[in-house]
């Protein structure tokens, strides 16, 4: 004959009696349910539990676990330990000691603290120090962890101790502002924003300026080396006067002067001119390019 199902490890072989029985079963024969708390029941007392369901502790698990034990993932309820009733999985948020009746102190950072101490897991609100966040800023500091100094309260009055305010008391002379760091200038106060402002007005100025100047400068060099390179270098005048006869019948005082017209390629223009008489006829010869044996003696002209 078979053992039953619910045998767990056999049955003896003579009355089927169950070596033991799965969870839940009780009984020889593994045939009876334990009690609706247990999830595992002695095999001869249905209310004799050796564990019981999530929230539920006690011998034979009627009594219900401390409301203010961490909740078992998917489930609104807490784990105790069996015997004792305490919280196996930790206390909710916020709650700490043996029971987790304890509260964790209000400044701690994210309301955390150590389940069996009390002390702030991460550290205090602004405004707190201490293990367990309890005490104020020492007078002349706020802040996170008090280590902002006060601004220039008047009367060297202590500021606020969560964001650092003078309130009522005002400020000092020479300051302004809600935490009286603002520096009063000539009857105004100059802020940090502003005088960023002002910096940057001032550099895009500058570069402005330079960039013009610049622009300036390359074009009038630009300008001046086009005009070396198309000028002569020098300009030559021959100041020999070369006396001559005039076909004409009045009596003349002709000169010529031979003026050079290009450095590079010297061309002489005779020209004549009358000293005495406006209404003498004028001769003109045409170009001579060829030389004479008159010594020439040339000025250099200034073309500036």
């Amino acid at each position: 004959m078979n053992c039953s199902t619910t045998c767990d490890g056999g049955c003896d072989r003579y009355n089927g009696k169950c070596v033991t029985c799965i969870k839940g079963k009780t009984g020889d024969k593994c045939n009876i349910n334990c009690n609706d708390n247990c999830t595992v029941c002695n095999q001869n007392n249905i209310n004799s539990c050796t564990e019981c369901i999530d929230g539920k502790w006690g011998q034979s698990c009627n009594k219900q676990c401390n409301t203010n034990c961490k909740s078992v993932v998917g489930t609104t309820v807490g784990k105790c330990n069996r015997t004792t009733g305490l919280c196996s999985e930790g206390c909710k948020i916020g709650l700490y000691g043996t029971d987790c009746n304890k509260d964790c102190s209000s400044y701690c950072k994210d309301g955390l603290c150590y389940e069996i101490s009390g002390d702030c897991t991460n550290g205090c609100l602004p405004g707190k120090i201490g293990s367990k966040c309890t005490k104020d800023c020492e007078a002349g500091k706020y802040g996170e962890n008090c280590e902002i100094k006060c601004g220039n309260c008047a009367q060297n009055a202590p500021c606020d101790i969560l964001d650092g305010s003078c309130g009522l008391d005002g400020c000092d002379d020479g300051f302004r502002g809600s935490r009286c760091q603002e520096k009063i200038v000539d009857g105004t106060s100059i802020s940090p924003i502003a005088i960023g402002v002002i910096g940057v007005l001032c550099g895009m100025v500058g570069t402005v300026a330079f960039g013009l100047s610049y622009h300036f400068y390359k074009k009038r060099r630009q300008s001046s080396q086009s005009r070396e390179e198309n000028d002569p270098d020098n300009v030559y005048c021959n100041t020999d006067l070369n006396s001559t006869r005039s076909t004409t019948d009045d009596t003349l005082t002709p000169a010529y002067q031979n003026i050079t017209t290009n450095t590079r390629n010297v061309e002489y223009e005779n020209q004549s001119f009358n000293t005495e008489d406006n209404n003498t006829r004028n001769m003109y010869d045409i170009l001579d390019h060829t030389s004479d044996s008159v010594n020439n003696t040339y000025t250099t002209l200034d073309l500036n």
